[in-house]
């Protein structure tokens, strides 16, 4: 049989499969084309205070808007695109703008390093020359958001910080610099990073940043702010939410009004509490699981706590140490499937206290208060009593105590002090761990566990010299070694 040339139905066919093929060549191309133009529409926009500058459209620092009127309206700012915004004074601003899907808006400070177009730039306009401050309080009433200062370190102090919310007019009870939601609704995916706040003076019952009781959340990050004499540094009840590197300072406590940093009320879930200080602590706890005033529905679950140091001691003036326990249950909450992993703890001086607890023993929460951890950390000049309900805990390194250590198959039990300056509130290692507790003269190793538990707060890897330290911090931060850089941007022009 020969084939002279090919048959009509199949022609047909193959006519058919080639114009569904270009067809689809062409669709994937106008897809493609459409998503290169819909990133090509990003855009930076620019923002000073009143007056503004030019044109007051936002289009660069020469037509910069003024204050978050006009183009810049923030509730009708443009999801996907970055607001950077220069040093001075603002109005109080409420972000609401509508949100779209997940795509995000981002303000952010001005840096020399970081501050988009250099038309009509310069370096006085920075907030790493001057902080951006705005007027009380900060609202972000739609999720999808990032709020970034852009600058600061508690080594450089409170004036460091790009962004900053000014106190109120009146230090008046139920002051919150910063609120997130407005009641009733869900706000997602916030993040906060790089502001400094300052607590109003006195018994009147502040937050740092809250999400509002009525108010439902979930992957929300905080992360390098420093907050100042708060009774709570931190009120949630999210799901999945980061609380990173924060320096949190001074806490408020009174009879009054309790004091707890990290104020997790009714249900918090699978949060990571990582390379915070939390230093001068006082009232309840310092990290706690709280009621809502009658029940705790779901408690602290899933939490993973490494990398911070928990100093209790109280700051000058306090009056009210912390009484529950450092990480600790209220007694109608929980804490249960918890990792409490290589952090450092100190200061707890009121008999009764405990370094850690899953619930108050006795009470019916307790039957919920199951999977807790707590391994490598250091419980240093400190009531070293554990509290109930902690199903594992072992590599605990219990030194210089005030009562008597816990048992451990693994743990250790010395008078020493193992820390550069504790005085200072420098808790680097002052030397390499020991590999066995048969001496007692420094810490001694902790268990190798696996990420994200293997980088301290300085950035170092633990255990990568064979000696992986208990507490929050590895050895090799104290000896000098180079540390990674901070701070870097990229930007994509």
């Amino acid at each position: 049989m020969t084939f002279a040339g090919t048959h009509p139905k199949t022609k047909t066919l193959a006519s058919v499969v080639r114009r569904f093929w270009n067809a689809a060549r062409r669709t994937s191309l106008l897809a493609t084309l459409f998503l290169l133009t819909g990133m090509a529409l990003a855009a930076n926009h620019y923002v000073l205070p009143l007056p503004g500058a030019g044109a007051k459209d936002g289009s660069d620092w020469a037509n910069a808007c003024s204050d978050f009127k006009g183009n810049c309206a923030p509730g009708s700012l443009v999801r996907g695109d970055t607001y950077y915004v220069g040093n001075g004074t603002y109005a109080s601003p409420t972000f609401d703008t509508p949100e779209s899907g997940t795509t995000t808006i981002t303000v952010k400070g001005a840096t020399a390093a970081d501050h988009g177009t250099s038309t009509g730039w310069s370096s006085s306009l920075g907030v790493d020359v001057a902080q951006a401050t705005f007027a009380y309080p900060v609202n972000v009433y739609n999720g999808y958001q990032i709020f970034d200062g852009n600058t600061g370190t508690p080594s450089a102090g409170p004036s460091s910080y790009g962004f900053k919310v000014a106190l109120p007019t009146s230090c008046a009870s139920g002051n919150t610099p910063i609120q997130i939601g407005p009641g009733g609704t869900t706000v997602n995916d916030v993040q906060i990073s790089h502001f400094y706040l300052l607590a109003c003076p006195g018994d009147v019952q502040t937050e740092g940043i809250a999400l509002q009781t009525v108010t439902t959340s979930s992957n929300d990050t905080y992360s390098y702010n420093y907050l100042n004499g708060f009774q709570v540094a931190f009120f949630d009840h999210s799901t999945g939410s980061t609380f990173d590197h924060n320096y949190l300072i001074n806490a408020f406590s009174s009879p009054s009004h309790h004091g707890n940093q990290f104020d997790f009320i009714d249900t918090e879930v699978n949060p990571t509490i990582s390379n915070n200080q939390v230093l001068n602590c006082a009232g309840t706890n310092c990290l706690g699981a709280n009621d809502n005033g009658s029940t705790c529905s779901r408690g602290l679950t899933g939490a993973q706590i490494y990398g911070n140091v928990f100093n209790a001691t109280l700051a000058p003036g306090g009056t009210q140490p912390v009484g529950d326990g450092i990480i600790a249950a209220t007694s109608r909450c929980f804490i249960a499937n918890t990792s409490i992993y290589n952090n450092t703890f100190t200061g707890t001086t009121t008999p009764g206290q405990t370094w850690v607890e899953g619930c108050v023993a006795g009470q019916t929460t307790c039957s919920s208060a199951t999977g807790n951890i707590a391994e490598n950390n250091i419980i240093w000049n400190s009531i070293c009593a554990l509290g109930s309900n902690i199903q594992t805990n072992d590599y605990n390194s219990f030194l210089s105590c005030i009562d008597t250590a816990p048992s451990e198959t693994h743990g250790q039990a010395a008078s020493i002090n193992p820390f550069v300056n504790a005085s200072a509130n420098n808790y680097l290692p002052a030397a390499d761990p020991v590999s066995s507790c048969s001496s007692t003269s420094t810490t001694c190793m902790g268990q190798t566990l696996g990420s994200p538990y293997n980088v301290d707060p300085d950035g170092v890897t633990r255990g990568a010299d064979g000696m992986w330290e208990r507490g929050a911090y590895q050895y090799a931060a104290a000896s000098g070694a180079p540390q990674p850089p901070s701070g870097l941007s990229a930007l994509v022009q």
